[in-house]
């Protein structure tokens, strides 16, 4: 075990194409790794059509420091920050936040410009050019400041129900975004696609002559040209209106419900969801369907095993996100 030792006792286990922090192990000891290879060689691929096993194991240091997802739009290798959060996880696997970052200080926004450099860094060198792209970073203090690590890039959307939360505090979203990135015309050609919309429209005058004024009229209103240079003319924002930042207008976040119980589910406490409701900061919630009446269950140990989730917004997100932690604790009641 030399490679635990030069690590300091702390290394990841893991597949090539973990999705939600799933097969994903925190081992500090000979007897955890070998645990730990012995469940990722025994489980299936992800999404694998055919039952196939996993075959190797992916071996990582585990990196300290705050862990930031930093949700990018990219086009023609020109990326724009959707939005950024910071992960409250509890060990390596079990997320209990993800907190929108709404940059309020000097400090804050250098940060914010750091991640996304080192994050375009990562895009540019696997020559990611178009497209949505989530991706994960750890930030700590070193002796010599500020060191950023790369943790993974994953060319998809942000795996939870964001845009309700950018959208009602950055005006945009990353789905929105990534239709700006496909249907924004370049540079030139909507000034090609005005004249030649002006031409035919003149030309349609022209042919009109002989009409009656309420035709011409019409003829005109059918080709006028929109002159919205914020928009494609499809109700879209231009890509190039878009900011390289987004400007955050409020605190935001999403809340992992936990499930701390085991069984079948013969109660959810309707209190406790009444109480989650009345949080000032409260904008939304989930309950999942695979926690319903009547279900089993298992405690959350992992994204996937989430039990839903609650949006906050405002600036009473930080206590009313430390209320709803400890109401989730009797939000189930099961019996063996």
């Amino acid at each position: 075990m030399k490679l635990l030792r030069l690590l300091h006792l702390q290394i990841l286990l893991l597949t090539r194409n973990t999705v939600g922090s799933e097969n994903v192990f925190f081992c500090q000891s000979k007897e955890e790794v070998v645990l730990a290879f012995e469940t990722i060689t025994g489980s299936f691929v992800f999404g694998d059509a055919e039952g196939n096993l996993h075959d190797c194991v992916l071996v990582q240091e585990f990196a300290r420091g705050t862990e930031y997802a930093v949700d990018v739009v990219s086009r023609n290798g020109e990326h724009k920050v959707a939005a950024i959060w910071e992960y409250d996880k509890v060990g390596a696997r079990l997320y209990s936040a993800t907190k929108l970052v709404q940059p309020k200080t000097t400090e804050d926004f250098e940060l914010l410009r750091d991640l996304f450099q080192f994050v375009a860094d990562m895009l540019d060198t696997a020559e990611v050019t178009f497209g949505m792209s989530h991706n994960e970073v750890k930030v700590y203090d070193g002796d010599d400041g500020r060191v950023i690590r790369a943790i993974e890039i994953n060319c998809r959307q942000h795996n939870t129900n964001f845009v309700p939360l950018t959208t009602s505090t950055t005006g945009t979203n990353q789905l929105d975004m990534v239709l700006s990135a496909y249907l924004s015309e370049e540079e030139g050609e909507e000034e090609e696609e005005e004249e030649e919309e002006e031409g035919e429209a003149n030309e349609a005058n022209v042919h009109s002559d002989d009409e009656d004024d309420d035709e011409d009229d019409d003829d005109n209103e059918n080709h006028n040209v929109n002159d919205n240079d914020n928009d494609n003319g499809n109700g879209q924002m231009h890509w190039n209106t878009i900011p390289t930042f987004p400007e955050v207008s409020s605190k935001a976040i999403i809340v992992h419900l936990r499930c701390w119980v085991e069984g079948t589910i013969n109660a959810i406490n309707e209190d406790i969801l009444d109480k989650i409701r009345a949080l000032d900061s409260f904008a939304a919630l989930e309950i999942f369907d695979d926690f319903a009446m009547g279900e089993t269950v298992c405690a959350t140990t992992d994204i996937k095993s989430d039990a839903g989730w609650v949006h906050l917004i405002g600036e009473q997100c930080d206590e009313d996100y430390a209320a709803v932690k400890e109401l989730a604790k009797e939000l189930f009641e099961t019996s063996p």
